[in-house]
């Protein structure tokens, strides 16, 4: 992706911002970003991230408005990368209420892992652990759930292996503790020392996010 140096600062800034917890100063970067793109795939890049700092703002419906607004867009100008990650981003299930809604985030989650197989993307742990969490959250009989969980939970871990020796320090330590926060989720019985383990490593690359998420994990574990 060619970027120019200015955008370029502005969006890493967003994404670290983001990731430390400042979500509002993300915000800020993203939409300066976006003054200055005239690309539309760089855009479409750009929007990702800035509806995903509106998610952890917790502003879901401004979220799921720009993610709507990429799929659609991405598809115009063919950009299948940035389409699967709208998808994959408009499977969280916090961003929807019913039943009904759950089952389409979920439908959301597996058209985005579709895409991400085709297409060849690196980051293929992250798609199969929102397929995971979007079925996690569905009303299904609980030996069905657990058998599709744990066959998601197997082809992440495969998925995390082809890519570990590549991956940055910061993709390890983002999808290896998705990956764990799943594991706790199938198998219960080693889910704390699993989870201080992952609030640990979180916590040294100051992963806010994360870190918020596994400590709800641990006490309601």
């Amino acid at each position: 992706m060619s970027m120019d140096p200015a955008v370029k600062d502005l969006v890493g800034a967003g994404i670290y911002q983001r990731e430390k917890g400042d979500v509002n100063i993300a915000i800020d970067k993203f939409n300066e970003a976006l003054k200055i793109e005239t690309d539309p795939s760089n855009r479409l890049y750009i929007q990702n991230h800035l509806a995903l700092a509106y998610y952890h703002a917790g502003k879901y419906e401004d979220a799921k408005e720009i993610w709507k607004m990429v799929r659609d867009l991405s598809s115009v100008i063919s950009n299948p990368g940035e389409k699967a990650v709208a998808f994959r981003n408009l499977s969280r299930p916090e961003l929807w209420k019913t039943d009904d809604d759950l089952a389409l985030a979920q439908s959301n989650a597996w058209i985005a892992l579709q895409m991400a197989k085709e297409i060849g993307r690196k980051d293929l742990a992250w798609f199969w652990h929102g397929y995971f969490s979007a079925t996690e959250r569905l009303n299904l009989d609980k030996s069905v759930k657990r058998t599709v969980l744990k066959s998601a939970l197997k082809e992440q871990y495969q998925s995390l292996r082809k890519v570990w020796k590549s991956a940055s320090p910061l993709e390890r330590n983002v999808w290896g503790t998705a990956y764990l926060m799943d594991w706790v989720k199938v198998h219960t019985r080693l889910s704390k020392p699993i989870l201080k383990i992952s609030y640990v490593f979180a916590k040294i690359l100051n992963l806010k996010r994360r870190e918020e998420k596994i400590k709800k994990m641990l006490e309601s574990a």
